[in-house]
């Protein structure tokens, strides 16, 4: 199948707004599938890659329960929360989006391949701000977090690790103005300490997908869009006045940020050079790179390498 060429012009203008503020420049996305998704209210559910069975029937309960109420449901096809929340959105007889950090005539991982293929059969769609070609490499998976944020408005964390990739989107999206949700869990599990410092912060704790829908206006028991049909401006949710504060905070606030910062200077610099100047992990750099990128600290170049701003 040949991918499909969008100008982001011709998309649903909130989602297009949201796109310009997630990746400046960007002026095309690469699709597969229906671009009928796009015109229904969408969520975004993401997670950790590794999950406990706890955490991948959460997703699936999710995934499932909010296709079927007329949802989209928005992930990123990756092992794990991702694959579950696509998986019960196709239980659900729903729409499902699934948002690649590489080209699309590749597949990371290609195990989802058989996924894949149900996503695209049942109607759904799969999405890249790359070219066909583009292979998969470390940093384009955080900055299509900032997609599946861009085009969702609105995402819910599932067991995410206080270094999990995932809490980029739950802060892009809160760039935006959209809703973050996330589930708890045990206080004594380090896999949810990325959940539970969202939910200090001002996310909204959601213990299941009807409570969800209801912070959303979706009236119980209603299998149709009219009861969601005010999800085109999450701002408005009564929750609002609280939520997302740690989004907010100063880049000061943030331990890992501080150290990225101190490690750079006016030159640009690679992920790999940051890497041995710091005692921290490549997904570690690269969730703070992000955070940085979002409040206008540090700006990616086109070669994968990344410059302080000032």
């Amino acid at each position: 199948m040949q991918p499909e060429v969008i100008d982001i012009r011709a998309l649903p203008e909130p989602i297009y707004q949201r796109l310009r503020i997630a990746s400046p420049g960007l002026e095309r996305l690469f699709a597969l599938g229906g671009l009928e998704s796009l015109s229904r209210p969408q969520l975004a559910i993401v997670g950790s890659r590794r999950a406990s069975p706890q955490g991948l029937r959460d997703a699936f309960w999710f995934g499932q329960s909010l296709a079927g109420s007329g949802m989209a449901v928005v992930s990123g096809l990756a092992i794990g929360v991702d694959s579950q929340a696509h998986k019960g959105a196709l239980r659900g007889g729903g729409a499902t989006i699934a948002v690649l950090g590489h080209g699309l005539n590749h597949l990371y991982p290609s195990r989802n391949r058989m996924l894949l293929e149900e996503i695209l059969h049942s109607g759904g769609l799969v999405l890249s701000e790359y070219s066909a070609e583009t292979p998969a490499r470390p940093y384009q998976f955080l900055q299509r977090n900032r997609i599946i944020a861009a085009i969702s408005g609105a995402v819910c964390v599932i067991e995410a690790a206080i270094d999990s990739g995932s809490l980029t989107t739950a802060l892009a999206c809160a760039e935006f103005g959209g809703d973050v949700f996330a589930v708890p869990g045990s206080i004594h599990e380090p896999r949810y300490e990325g959940s539970h410092r969202l939910i200090r912060e001002g996310a909204c704790l959601v213990r299941s997908p009807d409570e969800l829908l209801s912070d959303l206006g979706y009236r119980p028991n209603q299998k149709t869009l009219e009861g969601i049909e005010a999800m085109g401006s999450h701002s408005d949710q009564s929750h609002a006045s609280n939520r997302n504060s740690f989004f907010k905070t100063p880049v000061g606030s943030d331990a890992r940020a501080e150290l990225i910062l101190r490690a750079m200077d006016t030159n640009p610099i690679a992920l790999s050079t940051l890497e041995s100047a710091l005692s921290l992990s490549a997904g570690e750099i690269l969730a703070g790179l992000l955070q940085l990128e979002i409040f206008g600290r540090v700006h990616r170049l086109s070669d994968g390498r990344w410059q302080q701003l000032h």
